[in-house]
Order: C-alpha cells, then sequence, then structure tokens
C-alpha cells in the first residue's frame, strides 16, 4: 500500500509539471497571436469614438478635424503600435530545473539504489550471501549499472551521467562497507580500487563538462585514505597522497576552469594539514613545514593562474586564497620560530605578483586583491616580528605609507577604505603606551617616540589626502583627510597633555595644557581655513576650542591669586583672554573683507569669549596687586568700561550692522551696575577725593566721551539711526544722573553743615536746570528743555517736601530766596529774548 501511494504521489508531482509546462506554453501563444490590436494616439491627436459601428481602417482613412476659428488647427490620427505584452521572466529554481529533464531516470536510480541497499541488508540479515560475495555482487552491481550508462552515453547524455553517478556511489559504499565491517581487502588494493573508480568518475566529468561531478570526486579522493580504513598510513605518506590527488585534480582544473574543485581541495588539505602538522608525535616541525609550504605555494599558484587566466575574480578563487593564507600563517606560527621573516616574504611574493597582474593589465580588482593581501600579510608578520611601542611605530609606518600610496595610485575606494581602517591598529596598541612607566624618566623613550611619530603621521596623512582632494576633487579623500585631522588633534592633545606630567608638576602642568591646546587648535583653524575647506570643517575646528576655554576655568580657583598676579594659571588665563581677542578681531576683519555675516558672527562669538575673560582675568588681576578690596572694585569697572568703550566705538564701523552697536551697548551695563557700590563708600563723608570719587568721575567722563562720540558720528552713521539715537539718550540719561549724584556728594563732602549742603547742591541743580531749559528753547530742543524742566521740579519738589521741614530757620530762609531769585532772573531775562526774537523776525 505504501508502495502505490509513493509511485501515485510521484505520477501527481510530473502529472502537474507538465500541465504547467502545457499551460506556459498556450500563455505564451495568446500573448503573441492579438485578434484586434488596439492603436493608441499620440497627445494632442483626436481618436474616434470607443462605439463606433464599424472599425476604421487607419492606413487608409484619415480624418481631419477642425476647431472653430480662430485659428483654425489640423489634427492627424497618429498611430501607435503597441509592444505585445511581455510574458513575465521569473528566475528558474536550478535543482527544478535539472528535475524536470530526465525525470524518470533520476528517480528511478534513487528508487533502485535504496532498493539495492535494501536487499542487500536483508540478504545479509537472512544469511544467504558471505561478507566477501556481498562486497562483490556490490562492486559487480556498480560496475552494471556504469556499463548501463556508457550503452546510453549515445543516446541520452544526462542518462550517462546519472547511471555513472550511482554505479560509482554504489562501488564506493561496497568498498567502504568491505573495509570499515569486514576488513575484507588489504588497504592498498582497496585504496587502488577506490581511485580507479574516483578516475572514471572524474572522466565522465570531463566528458560531460559536469563540475560537481568532479567535486564530489575530490572529495571522495580526499577521503579515500579514511574510507579503506587505513589506520596506520605514515603522515608522511598521507601528506605526498594528499599532494598527488590534490596535483591531479588542478590538472583537471587547469583543462577546465572548475575553481570550485580547487577551493575543495583547499579546504580539505587545510583540515588535514592541521590536523597532522599540528601533532608533535605525528611529523617533525621541518617536514611538516615542507609540506606546508608545498601545498601553499600550490593552491595560491593555481588561484593566481585561475584569476590571471580568467581576467576576473571570484568568491571561489578569493576563498581559496584566504585557505591558502590562514594555513601558512597559523603553520607558520606553530612550527617555525622565524614566523616573522617568512610572513614578510610571503608580503613580498603578493606584492609582486600583483605587479606582474598590473604590468599585464589585469582588472584593478585582481591588484587591489594581492595589493590588499600583501599588506595584511605585512601586518600579520609585522605582529610576529615586533612587540610593544616597536611594534605600534611599525605599524604607523607601514599603514601610512600604504595610504599614500593608495591615494597616490588612485586605487579603488575600497582600498583606501580598508587601509584608513587599518590604522586602527595603531590607534588601539597606543592607548597603553600613554601609561607607559618610562614616562616617568623623561619624554624621549621608546613609548614617547611611538607616539610623537603616531602624532606625526596623521598629521602627514591629513595634508596629502587633502591635497590628493584638491587635486583629483575626490570627496573621498577629503573625508579621509577630515578623519586625520581630526586624529591629528586627539593625538596632539594627548602628546602634549602627557609630556607637560611627565617635565613639570603641580598648576604650571594644568595651565600649559590649556595653553597648548590651544595653539593646536589654533593650528588646526589655520590649516582648514588656508585649504579652503568647507564652513562645517571651520564650525568644527572652531568647536575644538570648547576643551581649552572649558579647562581653563578651572584656573580661577587657583589660590594664590589671593596673593599674586603672576603665576602659572595667572599666565594660561592672560593668554587666553588674549588668544580670544585676536581670533575674534580676525574674523571680523576678514569677515569685513569678504562681507560674509557667518565670520562676523564667528568674530562675535569669540569677541563675547574675550568679555568674559577680560572680566574675569582683570578682576583677579587687580584683587592680586590692590589689598583695597575698594580699590579693587574701582579699577575693575574702570578697565570694563575702557573695553566697552573701545567696543562701542568699534561697532560704528559702516560695515557692521546696528546690531553690533546694540551689543557692544549692552556691555555698559557690567561695569555701570558695579560702579553702583561706589555711591555709597564711607569715604564720601570726609573728602570728595578717594579711590570711589576717581573712579565715578573717571565713568562719568567715559559716558560723556561716549555721549559726544554718538553726536559727532550721527551724521554720516550708515546704520540704523533708531538705535544710535537710543543709545545717545540713554548716555546722556547716564551722564545727567551720574551728575546729579555727583553733585550731591561732593556737596555734602566739601560742606561740614548738612543744610549748606543741601542749599549748595539745590543752588548748583536750579542753575543747571535753568541753563538746560533755556538752551532747549533757544536751540529749539525738547528733549534738553524737558530735561531742565525735570531737574528744576525735583529742585521745587524736594524743597516743598523735605527741606521745608528739615531745614533751620536760617537755611530755610537762604535757599529759598536764592532759588526764588534765580527762577525770577530768569523769567525777566528770558522775556527780553524771546521778544527781541519776535521783533528780529518780525523785521
Amino acid at each position: 500500500m505504501e508502495t502505490i501511494i509513493f509511485f501515485g504521489i510521484i505520477a501527481l508531482f510530473m502529472w502537474c509539471k507538465s500541465l504547467s509546462n502545457r499551460l506556459s506554453v498556450l500563455e505564451g501563444k495568446d500573448a503573441k497571436e492579438v485578434v484586434e490590436p488596439h492603436t493608441m494616439y499620440a497627445p494632442g491627436t483626436f481618436t474616434a469614438p470607443a462605439n463606433e459601428p464599424t472599425p476604421v481602417d487607419v492606413s487608409e482613412t484619415v480624418p481631419v478635424y477642425t476647431v472653430p476659428p480662430p485659428p483654425t488647427e489640423v489634427y492627424t490620427e497618429t498611430p501607435v503600435p503597441v509592444p505585445p505584452p511581455q510574458p513575465s521572466v521569473s528566475t528558474p529554481n536550478p535543482l527544478m530545473e535539472w528535475f524536470s529533464e530526465n525525470t524518470l531516470i533520476k528517480i528511478g536510480a534513487f528508487l533502485f539504489f535504496l532498493g539495492a541497499v535494501w536487499f542487500v541488508s536483508y540478504a545479509i540479515a537472512q544469511g544467504w550471501v558471505s561478507p566477501l560475495m556481498r562486497i562483490v555482487m556490490g562492486v559487480t552491481l556498480g560496475i552494471a549499472v556504469c556499463a548501463v550508462g556508457v550503452w546510453r552515453k549515445y543516446t541520452n547524455i544526462e542518462q550517462y551521467l546519472v547511471l555513472t553517478t550511482l554505479g560509482v556511489g554504489i562501488i564506493t559504499a561496497s568498498i567502504f562497507t568491505g573495509q570499515f565491517l569486514f576488513k575484507l581487502f588489504p588497504p592498498v588494493f582497496a585504496l587502488v580500487l577506490l581511485l580507479g573508480t574516483i578516475a572514471y568518475a572524474v572522466m565522465v566529468s570531463l566528458q560531460t563538462r559536469t563540475e560537481w561531478l568532479s567535486v564530489l570526486s575530490a572529495i571522495t579522493a580526499l577521503l579515500a585514505p579514511v574510507l579503506v580504513t587505513i589506520s596506520d598510513l605514515d603522515p608522511i605518506l598521507f601528506l605526498i597522497y594528499l599532494l598527488a590527488v590534490s596535483l591531479g585534480f588542478l590538472a583537471v582544473v587547469f583543462m577546465t576552469h572548475w575553481r570550485g574543485v580547487t577551493l575543495t581541495l583547499a579546504v580539505g588539505t587545510s583540515i588535514f594539514l592541521w590536523n597532522i602538522c599540528l601533532d608533535s608525535s605525528a611529523l617533525s616541525p621541518d617536514i611538516a613545514w615542507l609540506f606546508v609550504i608545498l601545498f601553499s605555494s600550490m593552491f595560491y599558484s593555481a588561484s593566481s593562474v585561475s584569476m590571471f587566466r580568467n581576467k576576473s575574480v571570484v568568491s571561489a578563487d578569493v576563498t581559496t586564497l584566504g585557505f591558502s593564507v590562514v594555513t601558512f600563517v597559523t603553520m607558520a606560527y606553530a612550527l617555525i620560530d622565524a614566523e616573522g621573516l617568512v610572513t614578510f616574504i610571503a608580503a613580498f611574493i603578493a606584492a609582486g605578483t600583483g605587479y606582474v597582474l598590473y604590468v599585464a593589465q589585469r582588472p584593478k580588482e585582481t591588484v587591489s586583491l594581492y595589493a590588499g593581501l600583501s599588506a595584511l600579510l605585512i601586518c600579520i608578520a609585522t605582529a610576529f616580528t615586533f612587540d610593544g611601542y616597536t611594534l605600534t611605530m611599525v605599524y604607523t609606518l607601514e599603514i601610512t605609507t600604504a595610504l599614500v600610496l593608495a591615494l597616490h595610485l588612485r586605487l579603488p575606494h575600497y582600498v583606501v577604505i580598508v587601509t584608513t581602517w587599518l590604522f586602527t591598529l595603531p590607534v588601539v596598541l597606543s592607548i597603553r603606551e600613554f601609561d607607559a612607566p618610562e614616562w616617568s624618566t623623561g619624554i624621549w623613550h621608546g613609548p614617547a617616540v611611538s607616539i610623537y611619530t603616531l602624532t606625526l603621521a596623521t598629521a602627514v596623512s591629513a595634508m596629502y589626502a587633502l591635497m590628493e582632494s584638491k587635486r583629483t576633487q575626490n570627496f573621498l579623500y577629503q573625508s579621509i583627510g577630515g578623519v586625520f585631522t581630526t586624529l591629528f588633534w586627539v593625538y596632539a592633545c594627548a602628546c602634549t597633555s602627557v609630556v607637560w606630567i611627565a617635565l613639570f608638576d603641580g598648576q604650571l602642568v594644568y595651565a600649559l595644557q590649556y595653553m597648548t591646546w590651544s595653539v593646536i587648535c589654533v593650528l588646526v583653524l589655520v590649516f582648514v581655513i588656508r585649504r579652503g575647506m568647507p564652513a562645517s570643517w571651520m564650525h568644527l575646528a572652531l568647536f575644538s576650542f570648547t576643551l581649552p576655554v572649558f579647562v581653563s576655568f578651572g584656573a580661577l580657583f587657583d589660590s594664590r591669586w589671593a596673593t599674586e598676579w603672576l603665576h602659572p594659571n595667572g599666565v594660561g588665563l592672560y593668554f587666553m583672554t588674549l588668544l580670544s581677542l585676536l581670533i575674534g578681531v580676525r574674523f571680523v576683519l576678514w569677515g569685513m573683507i569678504r562681507q560674509n555675516a557667518s565670520l562676523r558672527g564667528i568674530g562675535g562669538i569669540w569677541l563675547g569669549i574675550f568679555w568674559i575673560y577680560m572680566l574675569t582675568a582683570s578682576s583677579l588681576f587687580w584683587s592680586a596687586v590692590c589689598v583695597d578690596q575698594g580699590i579693587t572694585q574701582v579699577l575693575s569697572y574702570i578697565s570694563w568700561a575702557v573695553v566697552s568703550y573701545c567696543f562701542i566705538n568699534a561697532a560704528l564701523h559702516p560695515a557692521l550692522s546696528s546690531r553690533w552697536l546694540a551689543l557692544a551697548f549692552v556691555t555698559l551695563v557690567v561695569p555701570l551696575v558695579t560702579t553702583f557700590a561706589s555711591f555709597g563708600a564711607p569715604a564720601w563723608g570726609s573728602s570728595a577725593i578717594h579711590p570711589d570719587a576717581m573712579g565715578l568721575y573717571t565713568f562719568t567722563l567715559f559716558l560723556v566721551l561716549l555721549g559726544l562720540t554718538f553726536i559727532r558720528i550721527k551724521p554720516g552713521y550708515q546704520g540704523d539711526h533708531e538705535i544710535l539715537d537710543a543709545c545717545t539718550r540713554i548716555v546722556w540719561s547716564g551722564v545727567g544722573l551720574y551728575v546729579i549724584s555727583l553733585v550731591w556728594l561732593i556737596t555734602h563732602a566739601v560742606f561740614a553743615s548738612p543744610d549748606v549742603a543741601v542749599s549748595v547742591a539745590l543752588f548748583v541743580y536750579t542753575v543747571s536746570g535753568l541753563a538746560l531749559y533755556s538752551a532747549g528753547k533757544s536751540m529749539q530742543k525738547d528733549i534738553i528743555r524737558y530735561v531742565g524742566i525735570i531737574l528744576l521740579s525735583g529742585v521745587v519738589l524736594r524743597l516743598l517736601i523735605v527741606d521745608v521741614w528739615e531745614m533751620d530757620i536760617l537755611g530755610r530762609i537762604v535757599t529759598f530766596l536764592g532759588v526764588g531769585l534765580l527762577f525770577i532772573l530768569t523769567a525777566l531775562f528770558e522775556k527780553p529774548f524771546e521778544k527781541i526774537g519776535k521783533d528780529g523776525g518780525g523785521k
């Protein structure tokens, strides 16, 4: 019953396959035989209605259609042939395609093989035949099947191939069974019989051009000593056998170009070599190394010749080459002492092969493969030969040279990318060099030299990559240049850090670190600008200043600021202040010359950083120089006012927008707020000449000079006059407030009596207010007149609200009479001037 079901399934499968093929043929025929082909028309033409009762022959009748004028346009039908529908093309399944041809014989061969196995097993179980007869019957059956295949050779080549494979399989299984179970034959006889069978299979594969049969034959040949159970085979004889088998099959490869056979041999022999040669008791190292050289040379030559003849690189060639190299390297490491030397020799051989292929004008992929193989072997040989800091240094020199050559020869991009990635080897190895104990003895020793070499190599690689990117307009080279520029910055900063730690100690190391990092950032920035790199590079170079700027603020907490102004962190802070000023001015000027707002913006940011540095540095400097904190405060805000005054004057340049003036004007807020403490200084109670007073006088003078500068520049100012006017009003308002406050403080400092001081101050306010009021009216400046009115109003309110209650009677009389007299005289003298003015105008 099971047999019926099995054959029924096979019949159903074949029937479905036949039906599918017939449907495909019919679909193709229907696609070609179109009863009424559709007609399409080009754009701008009319088509006949779809429900036309009779078809129109477009080849004979060309209808003309008109459009109502104006204008009259004639449209003609232009038939466009529709291409016949193309049947969908699907990728055939190789297994199904193979099985669909001569299906019956393939199924029959499989069933016959199973039946023969079951029959033999049943006969053995029943004791019908002796072990020798069983094996002889199996071999005879295999030969008979092969003979039937030869008979079908000229009728059906596929049946010939299938029957040959079946017969060879039966013979191989019979020999293996006879040797494994019964030891019926001498091992050498069984091996010869098996090799003869394999040779016949190879001959059939050559006749039928069937690569997979040769691959199976190669696997069987490699396993033949195991199949015939030669347990005491001498390792040397076994390796010679493998060598002979490999040479025989490579001769087949030479005739057929079957690269899969070469790969099979390389994998199989590599496995046997690892098992035999790594066993020290089986073979001496010298003899094992000899066989390693023979096998490696054989497969290396085979894959090289294959690529040379076929002018292409396939995965089988690369895999074969890889197995050969891996076997060679691992055996060299395990068997000999001069593993580095022989690996270097292998690298030079690979490089020579690549050069020969290059001269022979083979594809770049092939040349690049051997170049990469040579580079890989050199790296391995270097690891075998050197260690420690020497390994780091040699890797650096080798990979840098390889990268420069790859850029110079303009090798394919993947070669350049891989070479760039190889730089991670010295980078990773160099990490341990920074923590080497030799740094405690100085800065000239092995680990130090390796780090110096790596830093210099990153700089050379960056410059050469960017130079080649300019020459070839290659974006990849530019990206590589950016990578190595970043690496240079990292290594330069790290290198200088460990150098300063080795040479000095304490706060001097801290100051030297961020000062040197700033110089390195400047060098990178100048390099990027000089090379004309994109703006993003410049932004990254500017961002690199974050490290020294952030670290430098730690200098603010140095305890020596309390006693001295000249110390390492002090010099570092002064240096950073000056550097930020120079960078800011340079970018502002550069942006003004190029009329680039982005560059001016960068300069403005750096001037803001300078402002922060200046505030902190000057404050710390004066606190270290002066003992009195009051004097320190005065000198600090005077210094800030000077810088703000310079900022504001520079912002008035015609090439800068009014926003710069507004931002520069805002910097006055810091010194202005700091001056408030000087108004409450205790020294005002006894004198008008003291540090706080001089500070307020000086700051007021700066405000006056600033106001006069605004007035002078206003007629020719090219910016926003509203911003300029607002700044002018704010400055003069500040001048007025400061003058009023100073007059009050000075009078109270000069006169011992408070009433006299108040009277004098009010007289001065009154005179000033009347003068401003009169000047505003005569100059027709409402703002000046309003200021005078405000000042006079303040005097009157002060008299009526405060002083009338606090003064003694004599002081009250004198003050009120004096102020009132000033108002009267001003009013009397104002009338004639106003009248004369009117008369004059009337005349």
